[in-house]
């Protein structure tokens, strides 16, 4: 803050009596040395108002007296976003009844950013934060305190902003009263240094394990080390890059600035063996050479007659699925497909276990030979072996190789003179036609048919086929989506005719079924089903099933319930083979279909 004085001396004097022109005086805070300049200005003239040259002007010095007492501050290390405490502290001899300070602090506000200030020996601190220069004044004259020994005043906060090297300062102005009376200070500034970070990074990720990463000093001496995952081969350090070491383990310099290092790897590869076990049941597919880390997809095939198990690896089983996906291990390794023979179910039934009784019917390997035995009942004869309405054998003893799962039926008939036909059958079932298919008793070559829709009255309805001389007969002209019933029976000669053998039950119904004509007013569950089979409607919209049916492939009806004005009805499924069924639901006078699956 410059100073103007303006002197005239008294005329007829050309010089200052005592050599001295005037005394200027100032008020010392004490705690910082001062200088006084001469301006370039600065001019004396003499009576004429002329400037005189060659005048020396010499600038004054105020030097510190010795201080009774230091201020201070520390010098502390930090790095950008870290949360800076700077403590400011005293001591003096002559600090023994302290009354009053008054400190002017500046500190650089690209750098830092002040947050808080934290009273330690001292409380009530009035602080102003104006342009970086904090402003912090406490006065107490009631009760002095004493800081002849070290004590810690308070701690100012501040955000790292920055990473440049800075300081925290005392200004002039800043005071320190002792007894009501200002004291000579020493103030010592805070000074902060910046550490940087070292980031280590691996390439693959998690190929490896660094360390030494952290905060440093620039030009610190850091000892950087990697270790490699299984499955992984140190290469080199590159920053940027660009190789700074090919050694796994090497000192590094720190920079002024933060910094990353990346340890390169490159992935191992590994062979993959697959087995079967046992030997010759299965095939495989996925074995050679992975790097690791790599996806791998392996799959399991059975040869005929064998079924997969599961994926063995070491001790553990690893899935349960033929095809697998799993990541390549750091190591070779060796997979185990394990299958066994498959197992059928041979079931064989009589048509009428009054009539007679058949064996050897259960559970075999695939590859077994299977023996059936059909023995007749006084006064009936065995007639033939059925599969699905088709004649398998007219063998009582039907012997086989078992390939699969198989449902047979020995069909009995009453020894008489006059035999009807036994399984009564359906195939190649159309929106409009269908074969109708029987088996004879005995020597009998001559039928009739009697057919109609369901449950029409064989006294007064019924329409009427014959004589054939075929045990098939191709029916045309039907309905569709209708359930129908029809009868065969043997004519021997004019006069002598077998009773009716049926129904049979039929449908043009399934022909028609798929996906769109399923109501979202319907649900069947489980399907897949096994045992049983749960058909539902939606209840809050009053739906009431009043009839289900269910047909197998061929379109017979092999199942029908009826449970009038119910939203949940369950079928009893264990009389049936495995296969597609469809199912016709009839609720609130309106038909909708389904289809199911039954697995055992």
């Amino acid at each position: 803050m410059p100073l103007t004085i303006n002197y005239t001396a008294p005329q007829g004097v050309g010089y200052d009596i005592d050599g001295q022109l005037l005394d200027i005086r100032f008020f010392y805070y004490g705690g910082f040395d001062a200088d006084l300049h001469f301006t370039n200005d600065c001019e004396i003239a003499n009576v004429n108002l002329q400037t005189l040259d060659s005048i020396s002007y010499t600038d004054g010095h105020v030097y510190q007296i010795s201080p009774l007492g230091s201020v201070m501050m520390d010098s502390l290390t930090t790095h950008t976003g870290a949360e800076l405490i700077m403590p400011v502290r005293i001591e003096g001899s002559g600090f023994d009844s302290i009354t009053q300070f008054i400190y002017r602090i500046a500190y650089d506000t690209t750098i830092l950013d002040y947050s808080a200030i934290t009273e330690k020996a001292v409380t009530g601190i009035e602080v102003t934060d104006t342009n970086g220069i904090l402003t912090t004044l406490w006065s107490d004259t009631l009760n002095p305190l004493n800081f002849t020994s070290m004590d810690t005043l308070f701690d100012l906060h501040y955000l790292v902003v920055g990473d440049t090297i800075t300081s925290i300062e005392f200004l002039t102005g800043s005071k320190v009263y002792n007894n009501y009376v200002l004291v000579a200070s020493e103030y010592v500034n805070g000074y902060v240094d910046f550490e940087y970070y070292l980031n280590l990074d691996t390439d693959p990720l998690n190929s490896g394990y660094p360390s030494g990463e952290g905060y440093y000093m620039p030009q610190t001496a850091v000892s950087v080390s990697t270790s490699p995952e299984p499955g992984y081969t140190f290469q080199n350090w590159v920053v940027n890059d660009s190789i700074i070491s090919s050694d796994s383990a090497f000192m590094f310099t720190m920079t002024s600035y933060d910094i990353s290092l990346t340890a390169n790897y490159i992935p191992n590869d590994y062979y993959l063996t697959l087995l079967v076990e046992p030997p010759g049941t299965g095939l495989t597919s996925g074995m050679g050479m992975y790097f690791v880390d790599d996806t791998v997809t392996i799959t399991a095939t059975p040869v005929t007659g064998y079924q997969f198990d599961y994926w063995h690896d070491g001790d553990s089983v690893v899935s349960t699925e033929p095809e697998y996906t799993f990541t390549m291990p750091g190591h070779d390794d060796t997979l185990t497909a394990f299958f066994s023979v498959q197992v059928f179910t041979i079931n064989a039934e009589p048509n009428n276990p009054e009539h007679g009784s058949v064996e050897g019917g259960g559970d075999y390997e695939y590859g077994d030979t299977a023996t059936l035995t059909a023995t007749p009942e006084d006064g009936f004869n065995f007639i033939v072996w059925t599969e699905e309405g088709e004649v398998v054998s007219y063998e009582q003893e039907y012997i086989f190789e078992v390939t699969s799962d198989r449902d047979l039926v020995a069909h009995f008939k009453e020894v008489v003179d006059c035999a009807g036909p036994v399984a009564l059958s359906t195939s190649n079932i159309t929106l409009t036609s269908a074969d109708l298919r029987w088996v004879a008793s005995g020597d009998e070559n001559e039928w009739e048919i009697l057919w109609d829709t369901a449950g029409f009255d064989t006294l007064s309805q019924g329409n009427f086929v014959g004589p054939l001389d075929t045990t098939y007969y191709f029916l045309d002209g039907l309905e569709p989506y209708t359930l129908y019933d029809f009868y065969v029976r043997a004519v021997c000669n004019d006069s002598v005719s077998s009773v009716w053998s049926g129904p049979e039950t039929f449908s043009t119904l399934y022909v028609y079924i798929d996906p769109l004509r399923e109501t979202p007013a319907l649900k069947i569950y489980p399907n897949p089903a096994q045992d049983e089979l749960f058909v539902s409607t939606n209840s809050k919209q009053h739906y009431r099933i009043e009839k289900l049916l269910l047909f197998n492939m061929q379109g017979n009806i092999v199942l029908s319930e009826g449970r009038k004005n119910s939203s949940l009805v369950k079928l009893k499924l264990t009389s049936l083979a495995s296969g597609l069924y469809y199912l016709k639901v009839i609720f609130n006078n309106n038909t909708s279909a389904g289809k199911t699956i039954i697995i055992r």
